[in-house]
């Protein structure tokens, strides 16, 4: 088994990546904050709208997590309960944020013992590990 990928799985990766008509591109057919970059026309639009807003409706709405559209006049027509990508959806750092919390939480409770956080590989050309089945 070798432990560099295919050029047979690299290329289903690739294929896996879409340029959307509207700016964005996506892994995979799903959209997501995770699986969506860039953005083009709509997504300068909804942030124009969402600036508009008033700062407790933004801070409020990009607390939350909803549904996401990538079509601005569906957003605007439900702002609240639809989030358009790197306009009104949590923010990455805070995420991590919330993430550090529960980890805290969990450590602190004993519910694990340690949580080990952006561990870096060994070897830089190890794309994953094989485990053995049950003998």
């Amino acid at each position: 088994m070798s432990r560099f990928p295919s050029p047979t799985l690299a290329d289903r990766i690739d294929d896996r990546i879409q340029e959307l008509d509207d700016g964005f591109v996506r892994l995979g057919d799903d959209d997501t904050p995770f699986t969506l970059r860039g953005g083009g026309e709509s997504l300068q639009e909804a942030r124009q709208l969402h600036t508009k807003r008033e700062e407790a409706e933004r801070k409020r709405d990009e607390e939350s997590n909803e549904p996401i559209t990538r079509t601005a006049s569906e957003w605007r027509a439900n702002m609240t309960g639809i989030d358009f990508p790197f306009v009104d959806t949590i923010p990455l750092d805070e995420q991590r944020r919330r993430a550090n919390q529960v980890a805290d939480l969990a450590t602190t409770e004993n519910v694990v013992e340690r949580i080990d956080q952006d561990v870096a590989f060994q070897d830089e050309t190890v794309r994953g590990k094989y485990w053995r089945g049950i003998g």
